[in-house]
């Protein structure tokens, strides 16, 4: 199994056990560098985006792929909110108490 094929798995995963499959289908490939222009340049881990009714994680090759993966995920759930919303903050909350984090580490 390549690299793309285990992330596609490992989100299939999350989303059946984390989301009772709630998630829709989404396409998962890891990238070689990921990087955000403008004033907040940076590079980044991992990038959700939608085109068209199409989900697309891309993440960046290192260790932490997999915690990566799963905040694509919750992207994903809560598409368009951000990071700031009431709903991310229960969300992150509510896979911790799931035992998200004790799967990754």
């Amino acid at each position: 199994m390549g690299l793309d094929e285990r992330a596609q798995a490992q989100f299939d995963t999350f989303n059946a056990v984390y989301f009772n499959g709630e998630l829709p289908d989404v396409d998962v490939r890891f990238v070689h560098d990921l990087r955000l222009d403008g004033p907040r340049r940076c590079r980044l881990l991992g990038a959700t985006s939608k085109v068209g009714g199409q989900f697309f994680i891309e993440l960046r090759r290192d260790h932490m792929w997999r915690l990566t993966l799963m905040h694509e995920a919750v992207h994903v759930r809560l598409w368009p909110r951000s990071h700031k919303s009431k709903q991310w903050k229960q969300e992150v909350q509510r896979l911790a108490v799931a035992g998200f984090l004790l799967e990754v580490f």
